[in-house]
């Protein structure tokens, strides 16, 4: 009898239970990547791209299907409804893996468009960010001849799991907020051109690909907008000095020697020199290793040790160089305010954060590059 009331008060318990709101498989789109570009017809308005993932029981290579989806609206939660009106199934953002805004919408203020990935809660902080070029949508919709998966080229050239190159710098959203939001560390994106030219070379049937060699320097005073635009080789320097451990390759030419040298290994550190109690310098240390990679003149065994010195010159003149146009165009993208605010932190003193700002244009930055050449790649 009482398994007899007890099986009766599971059906009663399973009757008054509500189902969730999961949808199977077969019924979602995964949403892979999204654009955001400015409207043509209103600074306000938007236009949304969408990248939904088709899934395929049998892939083949050189096969990627998607579907794009684009619409235009007054804000970015109106598109995105907009667009579920046009598909059969839920749009689900779980598998976002880039977010890219137009050029245009960076260079006038991101904020409004930053807001909506940020406050979505299906939408994974992880996801990559980066900036369109000429726009989001033609970038989103490039099809790569080689890739098996939708928006799978762009996301292994942006997270580094693929290919590996310090002219690319990986953003992340949880990043970009954190560098929205954090007093003394500016925003920085990746600049990822769409290329379907036949520019290098004039190669009939070339395979169209990305280029993603520039960063964007971004302020965040009034508004967020770009305020510098890092060159390649300049990427290549600040991604140098802001991440260790980076491989680069750079060429030197100078009198006495012409050559490539490949760094394997790298080291950058700094700190703060002070003059009664006062900040007055910044001194940067560089130790890189690594070996000749390739010449252009004809090398000797015997001139490493000034290969090493013309190395430390050519890479102190350049850092300093980039150091010093940063700082003239007052953005902060290594966090040299947040330094600051970290090991002088005073809650008596409300004008701590004017005082630094006022402090950054004046500091003088001392470079020194230590170079070890482990090699010169000569055959004996």
């Amino acid at each position: 009898m009482r398994k007899y009331k007890l099986l009766i008060l599971i059906l009663y318990i399973n009757l008054i239970i509500t189902g969730c709101s999961f949808k199977d498989i077969d019924k979602r789109f995964f949403v892979v990547s999204m654009g955001i570009d400015q409207s043509e017809k209103s600074a306000n308005s938007y236009i949304v791209t969408l990248k939904l993932a088709v899934p395929n029981t049998e892939p083949k290579r050189g096969e990627s299907n998607f579907i794009m989806f684009t619409q235009e609206a007054d804000n970015i939660s109106e598109a995105v409804g907009l667009i579920k009106s046009k598909v059969d199934k839920e749009l689900d953002f779980s598998h976002l893996k880039v977010i890219l805004f137009d050029k245009k919408l960076a260079s006038a203020d991101l904020k409004i468009p930053i807001d909506w990935p940020v406050r979505r809660r299906d939408v994974p902080m992880s996801t990559l960010v980066g900036i369109g070029s000429p726009s989001a949508n033609a970038t989103i919709g490039e099809k790569i001849s080689f890739e098996r998966a939708p928006s799978n080229a762009l996301i292994l050239s942006m997270d580094g799991s693929g290919t590996i190159t310090n002219y690319i710098t990986p953003q992340y959203l949880f990043d970009l907020e954190r560098r929205r939001t954090e007093l003394g560390l500016d925003p920085i994106l990746p600049i990822i051109e769409s290329d379907k030219s036949n520019k290098a070379g004039d190669i009939k049937n070339r395979t169209n690909s990305y280029t993603i060699n520039q960063l964007a320097l971004f302020e965040k005073k009034d508004s967020l907008k770009i305020k510098l635009i890092l060159n390649p080789e300049e990427t290549k320097l600040y991604n140098l000095i802001a991440s260790s451990h980076t491989r680069a390759n750079f060429h030197v030419n100078y009198p006495q020697s012409n050559f490539v040298f490949d760094i394997n290994d790298s080291k950058c550190k700094y700190k703060f020199e002070t003059n009664d109690k006062d900040i007055t310098n910044i001194n940067l240390k560089l130790t890189v290793s690594g070996s000749i990679e390739e010449t252009i003149d004809n090398l000797k065994t015997n001139n490493i040790k000034i290969c090493e010195e013309e190395a430390e010159l050519f890479l102190q003149e350049r850092i300093q160089a980039l150091l010093e146009k940063i700082q003239n165009n007052e953005v902060d993208p290594m966090g040299l305010g947040l330094h600051y605010r970290a090991r002088h932190l005073n809650v008596n003193n409300n004008n701590e954060w004017a005082n630094w700002q006022k402090l950054y244009r004046s500091l003088q930055f001392n470079v020194k590059v230590d170079v070890k050449l482990k090699s010169t790649g000569l055959i004996k």
